[in-house]
Parts: C-alpha cells; sequence; structure tokens
C-alpha cells in the first residue's frame, strides 16, 4: 500500500509537468478552452483536485476568457485560502484573484485580501528588511 502511494506521488510530480506544457501549447494559441478542457478532463481533476499548481493553471485558464471569474475565484481562493504564508502565493494569482472579485461584485472581499497581504508584508518586512515584497 506504501508504494502504491509512493507510486502515485511519483506519478504526479511526472505527469502535472506534461499536463501543463500541453495545456501552455494550446494557452499560446489563444484557445483558452481547450486549455481549460485538457486541465478539466476526470481523470486529471481526480488525480490533481488537492494540487494547487493545477488549481492556480485553472484558475488562470477561467481569469483570461474573462466569462467565467466565479470558477476563477473557486479555485484561485482555494489555493489562498489553504496556504499558511500568502507571501509565497504568487503575485498573479492573488491579482487575479482580487480583479475576478470585483468583477463579480464582491469589493470588500478584495479589499479584504489586499489589507492581509499588506499586513503580512509589513510583518515580513519587520522581521527581515531585506525581504522583497509586492507592496511598499
Amino acid at each position: 500500500m506504501i508504494w502504491l502511494h509512493l507510486s502515485k506521488l511519483k506519478l504526479n510530480f511526472r505527469y502535472l509537468p506534461i499536463l501543463t506544457a500541453q495545456a501552455k501549447i494550446y494557452w499560446d494559441m489563444g484557445n483558452y478552452e481547450f486549455v481549460e478542457k485538457i486541465l478539466r478532463q476526470q481523470q486529471v481533476e481526480d488525480y490533481y483536485n488537492d494540487n494547487p499548481t493545477w488549481k492556480i493553471n485553472l484558475g488562470h485558464a477561467y481569469f483570461i476568457q474573462e466569462t467565467n471569474f466565479k470558477e476563477a475565484i473557486r479555485y484561485y481562493k482555494d489555493v489562498y485560502s489553504n496556504t499558511y504564508d500568502i507571501l509565497s502565493i504568487p503575485a498573479s494569482v492573488i491579482a487575479n484573484l482580487c480583479v475576478s472579485l470585483i468583477m463579480v461584485q464582491r469589493n470588500e472581499d478584495a479589499q479584504d485580501i489586499i489589507k492581509r497581504v499588506e499586513e503580512e508584508e509589513i510583518k515580513a518586512l519587520s522581521e527581515n528588511p531585506d525581504r522583497q515584497v509586492l507592496f511598499k
């Protein structure tokens, strides 16, 4: 049983870069719906549903289409909510999450996120003045 779990973990790390490279081909062509289709394949979704990289990529696919901000929020917010150190979240995810929230009239939620990031940055700068931060 442990071997099966480790085997699945190895496959997880080996297959995701291939999957995202395949999706990038269609991303570069501007075919964002197909990127979504690649990432939403049932076996892919079942396998990576708890993987932050997969969630971020799927969030980007929804965000760039500008038609489904609620779905983008779903995936970005999950990464945001389940990350202990929010300063480790890519800036694009925070920015896209906030824009998506604003686009669906949830401005206060976006402001709360920005405020939290600013507070964490102030805290991080007080602990390490040389640390790179988003807001100054």
